[in-house]
């Protein structure tokens, strides 16, 4: 069965489907983009002004048949996988803080074997079990 490894470094409040909302802790591995600030040779009002230049994905495990792994906005632009996904739209309180979000988003559109739902660990396109959670 499919399950979601965060690689942030916040609890996530997730809403399920059902409306239910789940916290997903962070798993103590943190994906991140590598980043570079250049000066920009100029100031605006006193604030010096930089240019912002994203490289490389550091942090994020190679993919595994089975996980989903939840990763900032950032990383996931610069890594369009189909086993990686992000934070959905933000729920907020009265008060306008976050406090989850809206389901997940996923880098790609391309799709990552998985395991079948039944438990049988074998690929959901090529189980044989025929059990009504197949699939």
């Amino acid at each position: 069965m499919d399950h979601l490894i965060n690689l942030t470094p916040h609890v996530l409040n997730v809403r399920l489907a059902s409306g239910e909302l789940v916290a997903l802790p962070p798993s103590g591995e943190i994906a991140r983009v590598e980043q570079r600030l250049d000066h920009a040779g100029y100031s605006i009002d006193g604030a010096d002004i930089y240019v912002r230049t994203f490289g490389a994905v550091i942090g994020l495990p190679d993919p595994r048949m089975g996980v989903n792994f939840i990763v900032s906005a950032i990383v996931a632009q610069a890594a369009p996988r189909g086993d990686v996904l992000s934070p959905g739209e933000l729920i907020r309180d009265a008060t306008g803080q976050p406090v989850g979000c809206k389901g997940l988003i996923a880098s790609s559109t391309e799709m990552m074997p998985r395991s079948c739902n039944c438990g049988s660990e074998i690929e959901w396109s090529q189980c044989g079990e025929q059990s009504p959670y197949c699939g």
